[in-house]
């Protein structure tokens, strides 16, 4: 006759006590690592959206140049690094062109 020397399968409802244990706990760490990921995702998203913020706002500051201002310029061929390189110099995107001072 064969005996079990395992305690545990000697007795399923141990085994099974055991198991539902085992269960419950990396189910919680996989709760948790979830939650820290939602955290993280969620800080990021909040960070992203005042740095758009302040994208929106500096573009209405652009846009609100006065048309005294935009027609007293020149407006000429450059990218937008070398628009914002001078405080001078301002960007139409709608023209894709730089304003510059008319005395330069």
């Amino acid at each position: 006759q064969l005996q079990c020397r395992a305690p545990l399968l000697q007795h399923p409802h141990v085994l099974a006590a055991a198991m539902a244990k085992l269960a419950f706990v990396i189910c919680a760490m996989v709760v948790v690592a979830r939650a820290q990921d939602l955290q993280s995702e969620a800080a990021q998203a909040e960070e992203n959206g005042d740095c758009a913020s302040m994208l929106a706002t500096k573009v209405e500051q652009r846009r609100a140049l006065s048309a005294e201002a935009i027609t007293q310029r020149q407006w000429v061929a450059g990218s937008w690094s070398f628009c914002h390189a001078d405080a001078s110099v301002v960007w139409s995107a709608e023209r894709g062109l730089c304003g510059v001072p008319l005395d330069w």
